[in-house]
């Protein structure tokens, strides 16, 4: 039987470093990873609410109860987009302040109230900063306390502080002058507020109309900020934001401005319910998207590394699904461009209405998977498709 200090003793002698350190370059940053995984989370809460997404995006003007709300619920997308993307900030905001002083990223005792970034820096300076350690190792502060310490010494920097810790940090920050926000901020404290309770807790989580809210109107322009300020080392790892047919998934979410209230006001529900459909097309193709990597896109498959013409491959598929009784036409797919993507109509008797015959229409790309049913409203009519798919007004 082993013990604690046994057990993460072995486990420290058998870990990977994964971040830049010496001669070895990590290109992007590590945390991007964490970015690509909350994008991914956040897309995939789109596909569990498919079938009766047109319901959700009436928005909040009825009167939904709690298990009206819970049916629209993604547990599991929703914990991990959360996770993922405070984890991004987390690390991220951690670098900045670790290219300043690696000191300004450990736990310290408290050193009052005021601007904790001004005393930890006298701290510093005065060589009386003795960071907490467990088995000898520094421990890193929470991500609220140094969101804290970060603005702290943005404050500093405004009034031309002379220490030369924050000159240091004054030429680090110069890239990211957009981080001086007080949103920004609020944002941040939000995250890092939902991940501790998730973690620590863990029986509440945000309905989809607010997690919508929060990644689409608070979260995503900072990241968006972020990607623009370091796109050209990040340059081909951010190619899930960016469809094969050009469809920029940022700058089109960018175009999509609402305050929560909106969402529960009869005055805006056209407007609410047409924003909401378009984040839906958006996180669709943001899914499937996800799915054409490098390989895809150089018509290779990903882990059969001998099979290559996926694309044909999936056009053949395509081709296979004419004899479903459901088969009405293949299409080219919005998501990958390939001709791949084929329209069912599925038909049958109306129960109210006698002698009339109602339908069903969606679609699905055999490439790319991208998948989107009619009650979402035509791609075209949000210009994210060169022709109807479901030819209705």
């Amino acid at each position: 039987m082993m013990e604690i200090n046994q057990l993460t003793k072995l486990a420290g002698t058998n870990e990977i470093r994964v971040s830049s350190r010496g001669q070895y370059k990590h290109k992007p940053e590590y945390y991007y990873d964490s970015l690509r995984h909350a994008f991914g989370y956040y897309f995939n809460t789109f596909q569990t609410s498919n079938a009766t997404y047109d319901d959700y995006a009436l928005g909040l003007t009825y009167e939904f109860n709690k298990k009206d709300q819970i049916r629209f619920l993604d547990r599991d997308n929703t914990v991990l987009t959360i996770v993922a993307f405070e984890r991004f900030f987390e690390l991220f905001i951690k670098d900045l302040l670790r290219q300043t002083s690696p000191k300004l990223t450990y736990t310290h005792i408290n050193t009052g109230r005021g601007n904790r970034a001004k005393a930890l820096i006298s701290r510093i300076r005065n060589n009386t900063f003795i960071p907490k350690k467990h088995d000898n190792k520094y421990l890193s502060a929470p991500f609220r306390d140094c969101l804290d310490r970060f603005y702290g010494l943005i404050e500093l920097e405004r009034e031309l502080d002379p220490d030369p810790i924050v000159k240091k940090f004054r030429k680090i920050i110069r890239k990211y002058p957009f981080l001086d926000s007080e949103n920004y901020r609020t944002t941040m404290h939000l995250l890092s507020w939902y991940r501790d309770r998730i973690l620590h807790n863990g029986n509440k989580l945000p309905s989809l109309w607010f997690l919508d809210y929060m990644i689409s109107q608070r979260v995503i322009p900072i990241v968006q900020q972020i990607i623009e300020t370091r796109k050209e080392e990040l340059g081909l790892a951010m190619f899930y934001l960016k469809t094969p047919t050009g469809i920029d998934l940022l700058e089109h979410i960018s175009r999509i401005q609402f305050d929560f209230s909106d969402l529960r006001q009869k005055k805006q529900q056209r407007r609410s319910f047409i924003l909401l459909l378009y984040l839906g097309h958006l996180k669709e193709l943001g899914r499937a998207n996800l799915n054409m990597n490098l390989f895809a896109r150089n018509n290779r498959s990903t882990y059969e590394y001998n099979y290559h013409d996926i694309k044909g491959r999936g056009e053949r598929f395509a081709c296979a699904e004419e004899k479903h009784p459901d088969f009405e036409k293949i299409l080219v797919c919005p998501c990958c461009g390939v001709e791949s993507m084929v329209r069912y109509r599925h038909s049958y008797p109306d129960l109210f209405k006698k002698g009339e015959i109602s339908n069903i229409d969606w679609v699905k790309c055999y490439t790319c998977d991208y998948h989107i049913r009619y009650n979402a409203g035509d791609p075209h009519f949000f210009e994210l498709s060169q022709e109807e798919i479901f030819n209705i007004l």
